[in-house]
């Protein structure tokens, strides 16, 4: 999806697509979002992620 001014518009995921993404459980999704290891933000009822700083929690992983 395209802005406006031309931008590509970021991938937002759910807390179910994390957690599908991720072969994790919903309730390790919430976990990461509270200690903030995923950049999340609350949207109405519901946290969205972008999928860039998923990728970045994943990436961060493998350099521990």
């Amino acid at each position: 999806m395209t802005n406006t001014t031309g931008t590509q518009m970021p991938t937002l995921l759910d807390v179910e697509g994390v957690a599908e993404y991720l072969k994790v459980s919903t309730k390790h999704v919430y976990t990461l979002i509270n200690e903030r290891q995923i950049k999340a933000v609350k949207i109405g009822q519901s946290w969205k992620m972008r999928d860039t700083d998923v990728a970045e929690y994943v990436n961060g992983l493998f350099e521990r």
